[in-house]
C-alpha cells in the first residue's frame, strides 16, 4: 500500500487507550527507568563515597538507595491503577513528516502539572522535576528521517519506532487499523522489519 504524500495533514489519525500494568511494553520501560535509577545513582553515591574515605557506608546507603527506587515502582503501580484505572488513553497519528503520540486526556495532562506545583510547594525538588520530565512526555514525535528502526508486534498490535538508541513513539492500534497503520509506517519510513 503507497501511503498518500500530502504534506502536513495526517495521514491516519486515531484515538486508543490501552492497559498499563498488563502492557509487557510499559511495564519494559518502567522496569528500565527504574533499575537505571537505581544502578546510576549507586554507582555515583559509591563512588562519591570512596572518593571521601568512608566506603564501608556504600552497602548501606544503596540499600536505601534500592528502598526509594521501589517505592517509586510502588508509586507507579498506585497512580496507574488508581488515576489512570490501568488505561491510558492517547492520541495518535502519522503523515508523511513522521509519527506522533499525545496524551489524549487534559485530566492526565493536569496530573503533571499538578505533581510540578505541589512539588515546589512542598519543597520536593524530585517530585518537581517527576512532574516538568512528565509534561515533556506529553507529546512524543520523530520524523522519518530520524527513525533507524521499527519493530512490528502484530499479536500486540503495537509498532515500535526508534531513533539510533530508543524508542522515541510507539504506536497502539486497534486489531482493525493496525495492518493500515503497519502498512502506512513501512511506506513513509522505508523499513521492512
Amino acid at each position: 500500500m503507497d501511503a498518500p504524500k500530502a504534506a502536513g495533514s495526517p495521514q491516519f489519525a486515531w484515538n486508543f487507550s490501552f492497559p498499563l500494568l498488563t502492557n509487557r511494553f510499559f511495564l519494559w520501560d518502567m522496569g528500565k527507568v527504574f533499575f537505571l535509577s537505581g544502578l546510576i545513582g549507586s554507582l555515583l553515591l559509591s563512588v562519591m563515597l570512596v572518593f571521601a574515605g568512608n566506603a564501608r557506608a556504600i552497602i548501606p546507603l544503596t540499600l536505601l538507595i534500592c528502598g526509594i527506587v521501589l517505592s517509586f515502582a510502588v508509586l507507579t503501580i498506585l497512580i496507574s491503577l488508581i488515576w489512570f484505572g490501568n488505561r491510558f488513553h492517547a492520541l495518535f497519528a502519522i503523515n508523511c513528516e513522521g509519527a506522533m503520540a499525545e496524551v489524549a486526556r487534559s485530566r492526565d495532562k493536569a496530573a503533571s502539572r499538578l505533581a510540578v506545583v505541589l512539588g515546589i510547594l512542598s519543597g520536593n525538588m524530585a517530585a518537581a522535576g517527576t512532574g516538568l520530565l512528565a509534561m515533556s512526555e506529553e507529546a512524543k514525535r520523530i520524523s522519518w528521517a530520524e527513525v533507524r528502526k521499527v519493530n512490528y508486534y502484530p499479536d500486540a498490535r503495537v509498532i515500535s519506532i526508534k531513533n539510533g538508541w530508543r524508542v522515541v513513539v510507539r504506536l497502539y492500534c486497534s486489531q482493525e487499523n493496525y495492518e493500515q497503520i503497519a502498512a502506512a509506517v513501512k511506506a513513509y519510513s522505508g523499513t521492512r522489519s
